[in-house]
């Protein structure tokens, strides 16, 4: 509020707020309501925050050693098929590994239309990145890579001579 024949003042504005809102009535919950709302809280989450906790972090940790050997896995299988090349004849490696990746469509693919799933992994994808927190990661990941493109940049020398 300004007062047009006095100096703005914070520190005046700022004490006339307090003694405003420390003139306010003191209201709390009842304890009835505190009651209903703690049992309803225990109904919709029965099991306690220690199993809740656990169970949460048994499924982190199985997703992210699944995402650490599979990242393995991706990582060696060329690297045994080189050895395999250097060992064996490398007709033979290169005939297994295109039969590999045969067997493996026809197994995937057994029973399930390709339409179908690319259409769910669509709706869960977009889904996903339509929330809130999806949003922030994508975004953290398109930041994350743009530091990392910024650092690499001032760490690799300059290609001189092309643009």
């Amino acid at each position: 509020m300004e007062f047009p024949d006095l100096p703005p003042d914070a520190d005046r504005d700022e004490r006339a707020l307090g003694a405003m809102i420390s003139a306010l009535p003191k209201r709390a919950p009842s304890a009835a309501f505190s009651a209903r709302l703690l049992a309803a809280t225990r109904q919709a989450w029965p099991v306690g925050v220690e199993g809740r906790f656990w169970g949460s972090a048994r499924s982190e940790l199985a997703i992210s050693a699944g995402v650490v050997g599979g990242a393995a896995l991706l990582t060696l299988i060329p690297v045994a098929l080189i050895a395999a090349a250097f060992i064996f004849d490398a007709s033979i490696v290169v005939n297994g590994t295109a039969r590999a990746c045969v067997l493996l469509v026809q197994w995937l693919s057994a029973g399930l239309s390709t339409w179908d799933v690319m259409a769910r992994a669509a709706r869960i994808t977009a889904a996903a990145v339509a929330s809130p927190a999806g949003t922030f990661i994508l975004l953290g990941g398109v930041l994350t890579a743009s530091l990392a493109l910024a650092g690499l940049s001032r760490v690799l020398p300059g290609e001189r001579g092309e643009l």
